[in-house]
């Protein structure tokens, strides 16, 4: 049975949440012209995720959720000279793929480890110039668990792409009819 709610974190961020998954399935925020020409809302906050008050607390992720995302073990497989990084417990369902995915030695075992990041469905740096906006972000509701190094890299680098996008663009304005 499906069970979706939709949540509105601090009136900022819009969230289609899923009850029996425990994330969100979208997340929305509107950002304005002035939000992108200002500055950063200062850093990340001390606390970083909260909570939400709209969702029950047996109904959403947790910090516990994440505690041991450092153990994830990976497994590298070889194809030709290229190395890939296949997940093992995805590899188990994909059985065509598990075939194929094998164990080897790495020089470097940090290698087979992947922490598992809270990645905002709605960046808290588009909450830019409004202290409350980026706060409304760090909740468990705007989280979905990715590999950290594809939040931190790729998926980074395009939110502030996007923020540098919105700062070229120039308003259209024409007069009341």
């Amino acid at each position: 049975m499906i069970n979706l709610a939709h949540v509105c974190e601090d009136g900022v961020v819009t969230i289609l949440f899923d009850h029996n998954g425990e994330i969100p399935l979208y997340s929305a925020t509107s950002m304005t012209g002035q939000q992108l020409l200002v500055g950063s809302s200062g850093g990340r906050p001390t606390k970083y995720f909260r909570e939400s008050k709209a969702i029950l607390r047996k109904d959403q992720q947790r910090k516990k959720d994440y505690k041991l995302s450092l153990h994830r073990k990976l497994c590298v497989k070889t194809n030709g000279k290229k190395a890939l990084v296949v997940d093992k417990k995805w590899a188990k369902v994909r059985k065509s793929v598990a075939k194929k995915a094998i164990d080897v030695k790495v020089s470097n075992p940090a290698l087979l480890e992947s922490e598992i990041h809270k990645g905002h469905l709605v960046a808290s740096n588009y909450g830019r110039g409004n202290k409350e906006g980026m706060l409304a972000t760090f909740t468990y509701t705007n989280v979905v668990r990715q590999f950290g190094r594809f939040n931190s890299g790729p998926w980074q680098e395009c939110e502030t792409k996007l923020v540098e996008w919105g700062k070229t663009i120039v308003p259209l304005t024409v007069p009341r009819m």
